[in-house]
């Protein structure tokens, strides 16, 4: 059990998705440390206690570009559930977007070879800030800072064995505010053993929206000891990625990816940074 599911703790690791908040039609490739505000159904499947802190630089280089922090967690219950919550916060311009969410997955047996299949749901807060800009020619319409509270909810499912995983989620049923829209997302890899140690897992997504059309990430993940990690990926709007993980000590990790886009648009170019830090350890089922 414990196995296979620190397996798919590795899979998740070649994971690619848009981040939970599309704002300014933002687009990264973070869905690795963001598992849980894009599929509510991962909630618990590790199999362990897990607790993720991150920062976020886009567009360095660009005045108002948007910085992000992001902390989340979920742990494994008793009888093959699992519970999770995160927060979110990004600074863009004038404008302030904070999210707090919870999600609740069950997670089904379906037979020999570990096959699982989870399903999720997720309850989520939206609070958007507009603050009055610091300018010399003020806009007459806008005098005073705006401020709107949105809710939202979603659900998920995550297919999975010791080898491959498929999942499907829709994390917001309704878009929060103007531009923070609603997505499918589609997600799916393979892990291929070279070795005892080594490991090499493709994997891709595809994220569709009604108003904002297709995006599309793919990345190739190798592991060693399924403890150091590289990879490298494309993503749409002619954006390429590049991630390292390294342990820190027991339990603790370091995960830090940079990614450069070649858009034409100046909110598609320049480059971006994320680290975040990444705690888990093993669960440990109360017998009465």
């Amino acid at each position: 059990m414990k196995k296979s599911l620190s397996v798919i703790f590795l899979l998740i690791s070649a994971h690619l998705a848009a981040q939970p908040y599309m704002g300014g039609e933002q687009a990264n490739t973070r869905y690795r440390d963001n598992e849980l505000p894009v599929n509510p159904a991962f909630a618990g499947t590790a199999d362990r206690y897990f607790v993720s802190l991150g920062v976020f630089k886009q567009w360095t280089g660009i005045a108002g570009a948007p910085l992000s922090e992001n902390l989340q967690f979920h742990i494994p219950c008793a009888a093959n559930s699992g519970v999770g919550a995160w927060l979110y916060n990004e600074t863009f311009a004038v404008h302030t977007h904070t999210q707090f969410g919870a999600a609740y997955a069950y997670t089904l047996k379906l037979g020999g070879n570990n096959n699982k299949l989870a399903l999720g749901l997720n309850f989520a807060v939206a609070v958007q800030n507009e603050r009055i800009p610091e300018t010399n020619d003020p806009d007459p319409l806008f005098t005073e800072p705006i401020r709107q509270v949105d809710f939202n909810a979603g659900f998920g499912a995550f297919y999975f064995t010791d080898k491959y995983y498929a999942g499907f989620s829709v994390p917001r049923l309704k878009n929060d505010f103007d531009f923070s829209l609603m997505h499918y997302y589609f997600t799916g890899g393979y892990r291929f053993d070279i070795s005892k140690k080594i490991s090499i897992t493709p994997s891709a997504l595809a994220a569709v929206s009604p108003r904002a059309g297709v995006g599309y990430e793919c990345v190739l993940t190798a592991a060693y000891d399924r403890r150091f990690e590289a990879e490298v990926g494309i993503a749409a709007h002619s954006c390429l990625l590049f991630a390292v993980g390294i342990p820190l000590y027991k339990d603790l990790a370091l995960r830090y990816q940079y990614s450069q886009n070649f858009g034409s648009d100046y909110h598609q170019t320049g480059s971006s940074h994320f680290i975040v830090l990444r705690f888990s350890w093993d669960y440990v089922e109360k017998v009465l």
